[in-house]
């Protein structure tokens, strides 16, 4: 098999998140199963990007990193391109490209990719976006034994809402919410997140071919530094303290007011806490709302850390949070949090820390509902939270147990490099190996996965 996979303006330098979705998985997939497929990686992207530190011209600020890229892809057994187009765009460039910036991108991207294809003819083109998928599905009118993989993350049209890319009335979001249904009725094959994910999917159209692959997570770097636990406690003076941490941005998604209120309530059940808050947030603002709802300076800790140093500080935890914004009415808001996980979650878990999240954040509901991994919260019922922790606290050792196994289940390279694998199996129509799928919760509509008993 051949597989091609495509990326969008996504920035392969300084990005964990591509790092730990992207390229790490595609390592994992030619390792483990490069005598069955050949991968190849392109990754489209502006010429100039401007951002916080100024302009920058890829081929000659980022040059040598891009070719220690491309060098380490090929040790693993996979092709990587840079694929420059001629624009300018802003780092998070969703928020300023006009309908006809896309449309124009999709014609100068168009000839770029026909001619890779028409050399390469892969059997399988894997997109990571609206906009990879839109010009993959472009594609099939030169190639029509191409098949689509549409890998969305998201939902890309209420995301932009939130983000304050468009409104809900706009055109824009009116138009995407039409190209959605055509990527979706149109693909060989979706890649849901979650089961909730799965359901919207099947919401939108109801014959779209889902496959449920949970967010990928490198599990053995979580536990490898775990050995370092009490070192790395002794370092941040947390001493005998039950601590809690919070890991990722603050403002958009996650409510650093709720993030104080939880943590203030918990505190009431435990006494001797910690708060350990990692992010990229303004400290001075952050340390602010922290102190006006209640919280003491010596009981949090607010840093930056690199991606690699994460698994260490999240090793000296013991709870992981998620406060996930409160919702009051339906909308789009509504859409991402019932379809979400979040990174966050499966690091928390590839560490064993038992979760305390907002009931909204329905992507983990079904596994919350087979395995001790952590509890809901309902922030008009904080009372009722305590009383569930206090059986998390009193069977912590059988919750950090299910965590574990839960992040080795779902959420791990190799069970998400299987995933990919199986679908591309399919979809070319391969004989089986002898694997068995990824056993992951029933979705209405997913045929073939196998739910969970425990």
């Amino acid at each position: 098999m051949k597989i091609l996979y495509l990326t969008f303006f996504e920035s392969v330098i300084r990005n964990g998140i591509y790092e730990t979705q992207v390229k790490e998985v595609l390592c994992k997939l030619a390792t483990k199963y490069g005598n069955k497929v050949a991968i190849s990686h392109f990754a489209l992207l502006p010429a100039v990007r401007i951002g916080r530190k100024g302009i920058s011209v890829f081929l000659l600020d980022e040059r040598q990193e891009l070719a220690n890229l491309e060098k380490e892809y090929r040790r693993h057994g996979v092709a990587a391109r840079c694929i420059f187009l001629p624009f300018i765009t802003l780092r998070r460039w969703g928020a300023q490209l006009s309908l006809s910036s896309l449309a124009l991108l999709t014609v100068f991207s168009f000839p770029l990719l026909a001619f890779r294809i028409a050399r390469q003819r892969p059997d399988i083109i894997h997109c990571r976006s609206y906009m990879a998928t839109v010009i993959a599905l472009s594609l099939k009118l030169l190639f029509p034994e191409l098949r689509v993989v549409f890998d969305p993350r998201g939902f890309w049209p209420e995301e932009g809402i939130v983000e304050g890319k468009w409104r809900e009335n706009s055109l824009k979001f009116r138009l995407w919410k039409k190209i959605e249904k055509y990527l979706f009725r149109r693909s060989e094959k979706v890649i849901a997140l979650s089961e909730s994910f799965a359901d919207h999917v099947h919401d939108i159209h109801p014959q779209t071919n889902c496959a449920v692959i949970y967010t990928s997570v490198h599990v053995e770097k979580f536990k490898e530094a775990r050995r370092l636990r009490e070192q790395r406690r002794q370092e941040l003076g947390f001493g005998d303290s039950k601590v809690f941490v919070y890991n990722g941005s603050l403002g958009t998604w996650h409510d650093p007011v709720l993030l104080a209120q939880i943590y203030r309530s918990l505190r009431q059940t435990l006494g001797d806490t910690k708060l350990l808050v990692i992010t990229t947030h303004n400290k001075e603002k952050l340390e602010a709302v922290f102190q006006s709802n209640g919280l003491f300076p010596e009981e949090f800790l607010i840093m930056v850390a690199k991606p690699h140093e994460v698994p260490g500080y999240l090793a000296a935890a013991d709870y992981g949070i998620v406060p996930l914004r409160d919702i009051s009415k339906p909308g789009p808001m509504t859409v991402v949090a019932d379809t979400m996980i979040g990174t966050k979650v499966a690091e928390y878990l590839a560490s064993g820390l038992p979760i305390v999240a907002n009931r909204r954040v329905g992507g983990i509901r079904s596994l919350m509902a087979s395995y001790k991994i952590g509890l809901f919260f309902d922030s008009n019922d904080l009372q009722g939270m305590l009383d569930r922790f206090a059986d998390v606290l009193k069977h912590y050792g059988s919750y950090q147990a299910d965590c574990e196994q839960v992040a080795d289940r779902y959420f791990s390279l190799d069970q998400v490099a299987r995933g990919y694998f199986e679908v591309y199996k399919q979809l070319v129509g391969r004989s089986g190996t002898g694997e068995q799928r990824i056993p992951v919760p029933c979705a209405k509509g997913v045929a073939g996965q196998p739910g969970l008993t425990r």
